[in-house]
């Protein structure tokens, strides 16, 4: 009988549950609906799209399903908008950008959206304060830096580039991301030995908010495992811990250069010196992140351009001769300047079609949904993620006929949909769907243009692209068209090729050219340092700029005098907390009553092991508790100066009260009972004369021990309150 229920209610259940799916089911694919593949309850069509080259079956369904220039799926009850043609992107994401500029959350990295205030990743950032704030910020210093053409450090990069290609040919890969960052670390940081890291840094961070990065971000619920068995959130804690930390350090770093008058232009020199002074930034953390971010998004959105005009080159010679031909004629035997760049349309038309027919961002980067909104009849509702599919945009047969092709004649032959004049204007990067769309499209289009026009200028003038030759076989090895990553921003697989330069002779000027402007670095640099060091030999300058203090604030970083008081602040919680909960408890243990012969000497006793408590404290305990005082004071003080900051002076102001109240309550109350205390080991008879009485010792050191409470809470609010702010990173 009771199999028998069982197998009623399992059928019952069974019953109920496909009859959910089946109304869930019609729910999600209702007529309502904006077209597209059909959806499965919870699943959507996770099942069947592929983690690898996402934007092909993007596209598929985009042919089957995106005749309105849109269609819609899900994934694991996320709700996605593929768009696929660009007057749809243009009203959605440009005319009705002040709903539809928000960002996804990324689940494989913490706080992505700065919901909660990380401000670590401005192009991930939500639609918020700290996301309007940086942009500003980036878009004037890349600007400024467009206008001052980079201070050559692109030209002086390509050269070094060149030269390294030479030399080492086959590790043209890694020698390429690495002028990249090159570029970036000096611009940034004026440091280029950063570079390496700094590259690994960007790949890493590009990695962990892909979808083909950590299966966390496809199958989101893994992510909230606990930690002892989530491998993917113990990864990111490590990942992310050490790039804030070198975030921190560069700019910890340059702050220190400028206090000595070595530090060059770069950006974080520009922030600290001037706009710190000005900005809504909220302190040091924020700004070492902005800085850090700008770094990093600079390399990856070279490097794969880049890295596919190689490929592109290899495989079209005719257009890499004509290139060359131009750069010839043009720029009179020498590599290929920006002044030059209204000279080479022929250079910009192959950057540009390169980036077409091998988009590096081909998925697009989505936006996400403020409000519920209708578009062309459709219900979309808030928390919709729009995905501008570039792959799509750029394989549009009406606007790129024979899209399938490389053929950069489009952006330079009238009769062409794509053709505009002048040429000495047109073709140009600026507006390509691939920087993104409305607010949110890419700060850095002037920057990527114009250092693929040096790089790949520079490539052209000093070699020949060619397949590379199996040494065995004497065969040409092949250069993949079709492979790459699935990140983001996307690459190509590592390939081999060959860079014959053209001639003898533009060999030898290409080493002369990076030998002559590395020398010229070196002495530029020798002699900036050696120019701070006669000022500073002529007047050492007593106080410098530190942060947003203003000038005559002394060189001393608040952080560190704060990490310093910290230390006191829990030193004194320690020794306070032995003394009360274990060491005068443990002379009190059996201590006998008054009316009994053994008081006496147990009273004697405990006055003379007394000053081993009282002695330290006025020796040792007494100086730590007034450092945190004058501690905590200096950081307070540092904090008020910052305009930004006004808030964080009061917390530290009160750590330095507490560690005041603590000195007072010693001298006052604690001094006087360890008077007394002292006082029995010569039966009542202290050394000022002061008479006690010996039958109340037990009750002397139990009043000490709730009295000394005072220096056991004092120290845990001072350091709780320091440390929270240190955390935040908000005392620079």
């Amino acid at each position: 009988m009771q199999l028998v229920t069982a197998g009623l209610l399992a059928l019952v259940l069974l019953g109920a549950t496909i009859a959910h799916l089946v109304k869930l089911f019609r729910k999600i694919n209702g007529p309502d609906k904006p077209p597209g593949p059909t959806q499965l309850p919870y699943l959507g069509r996770i099942h069947d799209l592929p983690i690898e080259y996402m934007w092909l079956k993007f596209k598929e369904w985009a042919d089957l399903y995106g005749g309105n220039g849109f269609y819609r799926t899900q994934m694991l009850g996320a709700e996605f908008l593929i768009v696929t043609d660009e007057k749809v992107a243009e009203d959605l994401l440009v005319k009705r950008a002040k709903h539809n500029s928000d960002r996804p959350n990324i689940q494989s990295l913490f706080d992505s959206k700065s919901s909660n205030g990380s401000m670590e990743y401005l192009p991930l950032m939500g639609r918020n304060q700290y996301w309007a704030r940086q942009r500003k910020l980036t878009h004037s210093y890349i600007t400024e830096a467009t206008n001052r053409r980079y201070n050559g450090v692109m030209y002086h990069e390509a050269k070094r580039w060149m030269a390294r290609l030479i030399e080492n040919p086959d590790d043209f890969q890694f020698s390429l991301e690495d002028m990249a960052s090159k570029v970036m670390c000096q611009l940034t940081w004026d440091d280029s030995t950063l570079s390496e890291y700094c590259t690994k840094s960007a790949w890493g961070l590009l990695t962990q908010m892909s979808p083909a990065g950590p299966i966390t971000n496809v199958l989101t619920p893994l992510w909230h495992l606990p930690l002892f068995m989530n491998p993917w959130k113990k990864a990111e804690h490590k990942r992310h811990d050490e790039q804030q930390e070198w975030w921190m350090a560069r700019f910890l770093e340059t702050r220190s250069k400028m206090a000595n008058g070595e530090m060059r232009t770069c950006w974080t020199k520009q922030y600290i010196e001037k706009t710190a002074l000005k900005t809504s930034i909220s302190g040091d953390a924020e700004a070492s992140c902005l800085l850090g971010m700008l770094a990093l998004v600079g390399i990856f959105t070279v490097a794969g351009p880049l890295s596919y005009w190689l490929v592109t080159m290899v495989h079209h010679p005719d257009w890499q001769a004509a290139v060359q031909r131009e750069i010839d004629e043009q720029c009179g035997g020498q590599p290929p300047t920006l002044e030059d760049a209204p000279k080479l349309p022929i250079l910009r038309a192959c950057i540009k079609e390169t980036m077409r027919w091998k988009p590096n961002v081909p998925t697009g980067v989505a936006h996400e949904t403020e409000v519920d909104d209708v578009y062309a009849g459709y219900f979309i509702p808030k928390g919709t993620r729009i995905l501008p599919l570039d792959w799509a945009f750029l394989r549009n047969p009406v606007k790129y006929p024979d899209p399938e092709t490389f053929r950069p004649e489009r952006w330079l032959e009238p009769g062409w949909p794509t053709f505009q004049a002048p040429l000495t204007q047109f073709p140009t990067l600026k507006g390509m769907t691939s920087f993104g769309w409305g607010q949110r499209q890419c700060l850095g289009m002037s920057l990527t243009q114009d250092e693929l026009i040096v790089a790949c200028g520079s490539l052209a003038w000093c070699f020949n692209l060619k397949p590379k030759r199996d040494p065995t076989t004497g065969m040409e090895l092949p250069v993949p068209l079709d492979k790459s990553n699935s990140l983001l921003i996307i690459k190509p697989d590592p390939f081999q090729m060959a860079f014959e330069p053209r001639s003898e002779e533009r060999k030898l000027e290409a080493l002369r050219l990076w030998k002559e402007s590395d020398a010229k670095d070196r002495s530029d640099r020798a002699e900036f340092l050696q120019t701070a060091a006669a000022k500073r030999g002529e007047k050492a300058p007593a106080v410098a700029p530190i942060g947003n203090l203003p000038l005559g604030m002394p060189v001393i970083s608040p952080n560190a005098v704060v990490s310093t008081t910290l230390a006191c602040s829990f030193i004194l919680l320690g020794n306070a907390i032995t003394q009360s909960f274990m060491g005068v408890p443990a002379l009190l243990v059996d201590f006998p009553h008054p009316s009994t012969p053994q008081h006496a000497l147990a009273a004697r006793h405990l006055g003379r092991q007394w000053p081993v408590f009282w002695q330290v404290g006025n020796v040792f305990f007494r100086p730590i508790s007034t450092l945190g005082i004058f501690g905590y004071a200096y950081a307070s003080y540092a904090a008020y100066k910052k305009a930004h900051s006004s808030s964080d002076w009061k917390f530290l102001a009160v750590s330095a009260v507490c560690h005041l109240i603590t000195v007072i309550h010693s001298a006052v109350n604690m001094q006087p009972l360890n008077a007394k205390i002292d006082a029995l080991s010569r039966d009542g008879v202290g050394k000022m004369g002061i008479k006690v009485d010996v039958s109340l010792a037990e009750h002397y050191a139990r009043r000490w021990i709730k009295l000394n409470l005072v220096r056991v809470v004092m120290p845990a609010v001072a350091g709780s309150i320091a440390l929270s702010q240190t955390v935040k990173g908000r005392l620079n």
